[in-house]
């Protein structure tokens, strides 16, 4: 499993490189075929040029210095792509609360429930976030199952979350992904939320 991660992010790396590579060579191509239609000066050329190259460089360094720490950051401390695949087997309508350190993007959790139609509604929240207000609002609104993923290591949550409701016994999965770094999966009795 940790070659597959592995293997996984030289692709992405390698993957942006191309990206921008064959950005770059399109735009050059678009240039040189439309060049003998414009019949303008040699500035174009360069203005062209160079706007590609300053795109191709940010997004570049958007990707390396900003997208991939936040990401393997969150892979390093909490699992979620784990926690998602067994997202899939929540039945429709599980109101899904992911409590980690660095939350996992909207962007990642809509796309994955797009991608298998799940009917769920999840949000991602910091540890500090589950409060007492957040729980008394959870408890007086809800009427579905409520489910939690928390690393264990998030006692104070985990003993916020016990004042308010009565979790089952959590279930983690058995895979290679070591246990500091699941997020294990803790149901709300579904007669606490009603």
């Amino acid at each position: 499993m940790r070659a597959g991660k592995l293997l996984l992010q030289i692709t992405a790396y390698y993957l942006v490189i191309a990206l921008a590579v064959f950005i770059a060579l399109g735009v050059y191509a678009a240039v040189v075929l439309a060049w003998p239609l414009l019949r303008v000066g040699r500035w174009l050329f360069v203005g062209l040029s160079a706007m590609t190259i300053l795109l191709a460089v940010a997004q570049t360094v958007f990707y390396f210095r900003d997208q991939v720490p936040n990401f393997n950051g969150q892979l390093q401390q909490e699992d979620w792509n784990d926690a998602f695949l067994r997202m899939v087997d929540l039945p429709s309508g599980t109101h899904v609360h992911f409590v980690m350190n660095e939350p996992v993007w909207g962007f990642n959790i809509n796309a994955f429930l797009q991608y298998y139609r799940l009917n769920l509604d999840v949000d991602a929240l910091m540890p500090k976030e589950v409060d007492a207000l957040y729980l008394r609002k959870l408890k007086a609104e809800t009427t579905g199952q409520q489910v939690f993923f928390i690393n264990p290591s998030q006692k104070a949550v985990l003993l916020r979350l016990s004042r308010y409701f009565t979790l089952e016994s959590p279930q983690f999965n058995f895979s290679d992904v070591a246990t500091a770094y699941q997020l294990w999966l803790y149901k709300v009795r579904v007669d606490q939320t009603q």
